[in-house]
């Protein structure tokens, strides 16, 4: 019973990073003429500017590093249950405040 509540739990968060990774991805992809003013991440705004204010490279590099990261947690899930919850919390986490960050502006 216990395992199954952690793996509903560490399901739910899995998720809920990959849902708000997505909505990142739309947020930039809408907001494509805008990026290169408003790009706060130094990282972001470097692959802007070597793109030539394109948003391909920002985009693909958002993909790529939600993978590796979602990929990670399944990872550290099948060989560390407890510390992977742990780990998927305090990620959801940040997402939620970067969703709250794309939503409002808070």
């Amino acid at each position: 019973m216990k395992k199954r509540i952690y793996l509903l739990s560490f399901t739910a968060l899995w998720l809920l990073i990959l849902i708000v990774s997505v909505v990142d991805g739309y947020f930039l992809l809408i907001n494509r003429p805008l990026m290169l003013q408003t790009e706060l991440n130094p990282v972001g705004r470097f692959l802007l500017v070597l793109d030539g204010g394109n948003i391909r490279y920002l985009l693909v590099a958002k993909f790529c590093g939600t993978i590796a990261a979602a990929s990670a947690l399944l990872v550290l899930y099948w060989t560390r249950t407890r510390i992977a919850f742990a780990v998927a919390a305090g990620v959801a986490l940040f997402q939620l405040r970067l969703l709250c960050f794309l939503l409002f502006g808070i």
